[in-house]
């Protein structure tokens, strides 16, 4: 597997070479399986590892723990199941967490969890079901990360369920597919936020904030701003970066499935150049030898200050 790292800026450009010289990959676990999402409760230094059989791994300082904090091999499908996980912003005090799976009979769910009285182990009979199960169009594409947003709120992007050109489901205001859904989870159920766009909409899903994704492999907020990007991978010629400022209103459209990047598909249905739809600030052809873009993070770190206010994301 080839590994392409990229980043950019808003700001005053740095030559990428000069950022390059001293990086190198520096493999800090093996034996894994398939990692699919790494995140740490707020103020701890634990990495909490996500592997798409099922389980949950904690790597700490530097050594992998032997026993899985959270173990759903029996509820996910196989090789493809678990996607994501966040922590509540109130971890430290309240121990709950929230993780994305795919079950073998192609349904997603998002639900919450809550750790033991172990610190290093959940409590796998706390479960609570906030979403789903929902039905996906196949086994691609599917409900594949969640994030705390700097308000508070859960945001989970969803991919279009491997919709094919006669599905439509990114740009259906009655399908959760292909979105970023925004939750308040600390608000009793259905947990929707009186603030997002399409609360009241007859015939709506409530808990849309965006739209017009294909498969958005990673979003991330920007710790210092507060801004989302999220990485969109394409289908037969472009991957694409998108970014949404903090205090953007609700309702923005990426264009998918009649978009990919700035070009209109021509998909049957579709009516491109219209002025709700929202351009990606990145773009990359599939000509140009990238291949599917996966989302990073903004770099605050201190080590690599070449990098400072960067996206970094990988393809």
């Amino acid at each position: 597997m080839s590994l392409l790292a990229a980043w950019f800026s808003f700001g005053p450009s740095v030559s990428p070479a000069s950022a390059l010289q001293d990086l190198r990959a520096v493999q800090i676990a093996e034996g894994l399986g398939t990692p699919t999402d790494v995140a740490s409760p707020p103020g701890d230094e634990r990495l909490f590892v996500t592997v798409a059989s099922g389980v949950v791994r904690i790597l700490e300082h530097g050594v992998l723990r032997p026993e899985p904090f959270l173990d759903l091999s029996g509820q996910v499908a196989v090789n493809e199941g678990l996607a994501s996980l966040a922590f509540h912003p109130d971890y430290a005090e309240n121990g709950r967490f929230f993780v994305t799976y795919l079950d073998p009979d192609f349904q997603t769910s998002l639900v919450e969890y809550r750790v033991s009285a172990n610190p290093h182990v959940a409590d796998p009979d706390s479960a609570r079901v906030l979403l789903g199960p929902y039905p996906q169009i196949n086994a691609a594409h599917n409900w594949n990360c969640v994030r705390f947003g700097p308000d508070g709120k859960l945001y989970l992007a969803t991919g279009d369920g491997g919709a094919t050109h006669l599905e439509n489901p990114a740009q259906e205001l009655n399908s959760l597919n292909g979105k970023i859904l925004r939750l308040d989870v600390d608000l009793p159920p259905p947990f929707i936020p009186p603030d997002n766009p399409f609360v009241g909409s007859p015939g709506m899903d409530e808990e849309i904030w965006m739209y017009g994704l294909r498969q958005p492999w990673r979003i991330s907020f920007d710790g210092a701003t507060g801004d989302l990007y999220v990485a969109d991978v394409g289908r037969h010629d472009f991957e694409e970066i998108n970014f949404i400022p903090r205090g953007a209103p609700g309702g923005l459209n990426f264009g998918w499935r009649c978009h990919e990047g700035n070009d209109c598909t021509g998909f049957p249905g579709c009516v491109c150049d219209l002025p709700w739809y929202e351009p990606p600030v990145h773009l990359a052809h599939h000509t140009e030898g990238v291949c599917a873009f996966i989302g990073g993070a903004v770099y605050r770190g201190s080590r690599l200050p070449e990098l400072v206010g960067r996206y970094v994301f990988a393809d």
